[in-house]
């Protein structure tokens, strides 16, 4: 997912450099494989450390994070498809 979001920046890049064209869209997705990193490296620990009964408790919280992440690429994809921002 972190590739993915990476891959649409550049390419948003691309288009911003020829059209000279503004856009948020870059920055959410941004914000997007920020969050899959977090709940990446989270779901790591929790499935690596001892207190694993401890990260119980965590685990909704990384999928909030997760499901956050993917809805935000889907709005950005939406937008960047549509070209409304």
């Amino acid at each position: 997912m972190v590739g993915v979001c990476l891959t649409a920046i550049g390419l948003i890049g691309i288009r911003k450099s020829i059209g000279g064209v503004e856009s948020i869209v870059d920055d959410m997705l941004a914000v997007g494989s920020l969050l899959f990193m977090v709940t990446a490296l989270f779901s790591f620990f929790a499935m690596r450390t001892r207190l694993s009964k401890a990260w119980r408790g965590i685990e909704r919280s990384i999928d909030v994070v997760f499901s956050l992440g993917l809805v935000l690429v889907v709005v950005a994809t939406a937008l960047l498809t549509w070209e409304v921002f």
